[in-house]
This record gives structure tokens, sequence and C-alpha cells, in this order.
């Protein structure tokens, strides 16, 4: 069962009419029963349940395109696991993975399992969690502490008992928040809030309770381990995770992406989400950039993105994707051209932007911090070119040459003129003029006429 009894407290609660539960493919053979029993339970309450069980695109954001389908949806039920990535319309409560999935009874005794479906740590992990921690901890630096979706529950016990122990030691635990408003609430560190204001930069140590495949651990690597210490602990083996080797793989990878995007001409803006909150001025800072560079930009929306969709535009020489951080975090490898995050794309063509080493892939971060950069530079480039003459356009594939020498930028309108096929052709009035006959019919596996 999905959880009915906490979901059916929370409808009632906000005062939802109109709800929709976005249920990931794994979870829908409950979706039928779920939502009789949600209805039954709510019976006079007015209430409308309608099961979203098709995501626009990655299951772990919050899907606001499919809910605008519903009429005057005004709560949205997220199952599963979550990227925390706040939405941009609709109010949103995250029914977690611990709850929505099965406990692992072979881990009630303190054993080691092999599933990711863990909502409930014994008292073995837990200590060992705590003696983790405490070795890691040191006094005077400030430590903030991640903990995986699926262990948070336990780990948070384990975080009240150390907080009200009269220590040195400076640390802070990151919560998630299972309810999130468009109007209100900030997107934290990577979906993780904290009890107190800080700066990343002060930011001396970082520990991760989980797993070494979570895409967290592998965003934390990304973002912290030039200017941080990074531990990472895995509760189900007892075991600590070693960062640096999944250091150097993602890094190396995304270290390459940057000269991709130095070297493209022709840059796509792709769309990877239409509800995380500051997806639009994610696209009208890549458009900055790529106008700033002296390139070319066209923005694509195509869904969930794939192989054979993306190598329709051969014109194309490289593709920015805006979604959110997990989502930026998937291997691209497979496509014909490379396809990276804003992150990469605002090091690659950013004047101002010195790359350290460190990757954070939460484009709302990048557009924040050096926004107001890249306005200024654009400013003062329409400035220095004020007066100088426009630019000749050129639609037959000719090089054009600018006031000042320059060569204008590859378009795609050019590319097209270089194409020896450049889609059907009307031919328009040469054409032998015939009257109209009746067409086959029937299915092309036996047509009516065929014998």
């Amino acid at each position: 069962m999905l959880e009915v009894e906490l979901v059916c407290e929370q409808i009632l609660a906000l005062g939802a009419k109109v709800v929709a539960l976005q249920i990931p493919g794994s979870l829908l053979k409950y979706a039928k029963e779920s939502v009789e029993e949600i209805e039954s339970r709510l019976k006079g309450q007015n209430v409308t349940i309608q099961v979203l069980a098709d995501n626009n695109y990655s299951e772990c954001c919050i899907d606001e395109i499919t809910a605008a389908h519903v009429v005057a949806c005004d709560l949205i039920v997220h199952y599963g696991h979550c990227c925390y990535s706040y939405p941009s319309r609709y109010t949103t409560f995250v029914v977690p993975p611990s709850s929505s999935t099965p406990v692992n009874a072979s881990l009630s005794d303190g054993g080691v399992g092999g599933t990711n479906a863990v909502s409930v740590l014994s008292a073995k992990q837990v200590n060992k969690c705590q003696e983790f921690l405490l070795s890691k901890v040191k006094p005077g630096e400030d430590t903030r502490i991640f903990v995986s979706d699926y262990f948070q529950e336990s780990i948070m016990e384990l975080a009240k008992q150390l907080q009200n122990d009269q220590s040195t030691r400076c640390f802070s635990f990151g919560r998630t928040t299972p309810l999130m408003k468009s109007c209100c609430g900030r997107n934290g560190l990577f979906g993780r809030q904290f009890g107190d204001s800080f700066t990343e930069s002060s930011v001396k140590n970082v520990i991760y309770i989980g797993q070494s495949t979570d895409r967290l651990l592998q965003l934390l690597c990304l973002k912290f381990f030039v200017a941080s210490s990074i531990y990472a602990f895995d509760p189900l083996s007892f075991e600590e995770i070693e960062c640096m080797p999944i250091v150097r793989k993602l890094s190396t990878k995304r270290s390459h992406l940057i000269e991709r995007a130095k070297e493209a001409d022709i840059i796509g803006i792709l769309i990877g989400t239409l509800s995380v909150r500051g997806y639009r001025d994610a696209i009208d800072f890549s458009r900055k950039l790529i106008k700033l560079a002296g390139k070319k930009s066209y923005t694509f929306v195509v869904g969930k993105i794939n192989v054979a969709k993306l190598a329709n535009f051969a014109e194309i020489d490289a593709f920015v994707l805006i979604a959110c951080p997990e989502t930026s975090l998937n291997d691209h490898s497979e496509f014909f051209k490379p396809v990276f995050s804003v992150c990469e794309l605002n090091y690659a063509l950013n004047p101002e932007a010195t790359w350290d080493g460190s990757f954070d892939l939460d484009f709302s971060s990048v557009v924040n911090k050096y926004s107001q950069q890249v306005d200024e530079l654009i400013r003062v480039e329409s400035v220095e070119n004020f007066g100088k003459g426009d630019e000749k356009s050129t639609a037959n594939g000719e090089i054009a040459v600018r006031s000042n020498m320059a060569v204008m930028p590859q378009t795609a309108a050019s590319f097209l003129n270089s194409r020896s096929w450049r889609g059907l052709e009307m031919k328009l009035g040469e054409s032998e003029v015939c009257t109209i006959e009746p067409g086959l019919s029937g299915i092309p596996m036996k047509y009516d006429n065929e014998f």
C-alpha cells in the first residue's frame, strides 16, 4: 500500500480537493487498490484522486506538466525517490522511498542486506554510524552531514542525540522537507535544509551516510572535493566509502565536457525540466552566455531525451541540459553530440568564471552566482560595439564579415543550405495535374484489393 493513512492526513490538513498521485513504474501495481482506499477514507470530503502514470521527464522531479492536465489540481503527491528540487507552480507532498518501499527483513537483526529498499536501520547499524561520525567530526570545524533518503528517519533520531550532547563539535544534519510549496521555501543544498545559515566556503567537512552508488554522494564529491574533506559511510556493509575514485571518474569526464563546449559553434539549449524552480532563469542565462561568446543557440523541448531524438539535429555541435542536478549527472556518452550542464557551459564561455576543479550541477547556484557578472559583460560589450555597424546577414551559406572584420559564426540555416537533401520539395507548377482517384483501403498487411 502507498502510505494511504499518511496521504489522507496531508490531504485533509491542506484542504486539497483535487489530488494528483505521481507514482513511479515500480509501484504502479499498487495504484488501483490505494486510490480506492483513499477515496473510501475521504468519502464525503469531495476529494478527487487522479494518477499520473507517465512522467514527461525524470521520475525524481515533480511532474507539473502532466499534473496541469488534471483540472484544478491543487496538490501533487510524489512517491519514491525524489531530488527535492522545489516546484514552480504546485504544492507537493513527497512520500519518500523509506515509506513507500518494503523494508528488508534480513536487516532486522543487524545483518548485511543487498537492497536499497531500507527504511529502518538496526541498533547495531545506527551505532556504527555514530562511531563513524564521531571519528570524523573535529572540534571547531563546520561539518555538514547528508543522509540518503532511504536511511533518513533512523539517522535523524541519532542526530537528536548527538545535538543534545554538550560537546565542542560543530556539525549540522541536512534534512529533506516532505511538503514543498511553490510560493515559499528554499531549495537548500541538494534539497537538504539545515537549521542554521552558513556559506559553502565555510564548510570544512562533508559526511554522507548512504551507499556508494547514490547520486547524492556523486554530486557532493563534485561540489566539495576541492575545498572540503569528504567522508562517506555505508550503514549496510559497515564500511567507509572511498570518495577519491568517484571524484577522479566524474571530474575527468566533466572537465572534458568543458573543452567540448568551447569548441562548439552552435549550441542547443535542451529543456530537461519544466517544473524545477528557476529553470526559466537558467535558460536566459545560457542564452546570454552563448551570445556573449559569439556563438549561436537554439532551444529544444523534446521531453525525455534519448539518442534518436537528438540525432535529428545534426547541425547542433553540442547541447546544454537544463535539468535537476541528478538528471544532469546522467551518463550521455552514447549520444552523438556532447551533452553538458550549465556549470560546464559557464566554465567554458564565461571569462569571469575560473574553474577551480569543482562542479556544481545545481543550475540555480550557478545562475545566482554569475548572472550579474554576465549581464555586466553584455552591457560593456554593447557599449563598446555601439555605432560600429550591424552584422551582415547571410542565408546562402556564404561567409559574412562584420564591420570589425570578424567572421560571423555559422548558423543552422547555413548548415541546411550546405546539405544535399533539404527535405521534401513541393515543386509547385512542375508536377502533372491528375484527377483524384480512390487510394488503397484496409490494413498494410493485406489491402482490400489484394488477393
